[in-house]
C-alpha cells in the first residue's frame, strides 16, 4: 500500500475497454488507485516491477492464455501482490480453477464494487497493506 493508504491495482487483460471501465471505477472508488493495463505476461513483469502493485487483476481468458510457468514467473517477481482472476461468470468453479492456475483467488466483475470491499478486507486481514 503507498503512502496515501491506496491499494494499488493493476489489469492484465487482452482487451482495452475493461481496463478503461476499471480505472473510471477504481478512480471513484476511495482507498484503490489504478495503476494501469497490460495485455500480456511480459507487459505485465516489466510495468509491475516499476510500479509494484498490490493487486494484479487478471481477466479470466487471459490468465488462461499465458504460457505455463508465467504465473509462477509473474508471482516471484511480485511476492507481495496478490493475484486475483475475474470473470463475469460467478461460481465455485471460478474459484477452484483460479487456483490451479496459480492465484490467489476469484472475483466476479459483475458485482464490482463488492468485489474491491472483498479483495480490501482479504488485504488487511492477511496484512499484505
Amino acid at each position: 500500500m503507498n503512502s496515501d493508504h491506496e491499494i494499488r491495482v493493476m489489469l492484465l487483460d487482452r482487451g482495452q475497454y475493461v481496463g478503461q471501465w476499471l480505472g473510471r471505477l477504481l478512480g471513484r472508488t476511495p482507498g484503490f488507485s489504478y495503476l494501469g493495463h497490460c495485455d500480456g505476461g511480459r507487459c505485465l513483469e516489466s510495468r509491475a516491477l516499476r510500479t509494484r502493485p498490490d493487486v494484479v487483476l487478471m481477466d479470466l481468458q487471459t490468465a488462461r492464455a499465458l504460457p505455463g510457468g508465467a504465473m509462477g514467473r509473474l508471482r516471484q517477481s511480485l511476492p507481495g501482490a496478490m493475484f486475483v482472476l475475474m470473470d463475469l461468470d460467478d461460481g465455485g468453479n471460478y474459484e477452484r480453477l483460479a487456483r490451479r492456475l496459480g492465484a490467489d483467488g476469484f472475483i466476479s466483475s459483475a458485482n464490482m464494487p463488492q468485489a474491491l470491499e472483498k479483495i480490501r478486507r482479504r488485504l488487511l486481514y492477511q496484512r499484505r497493506v
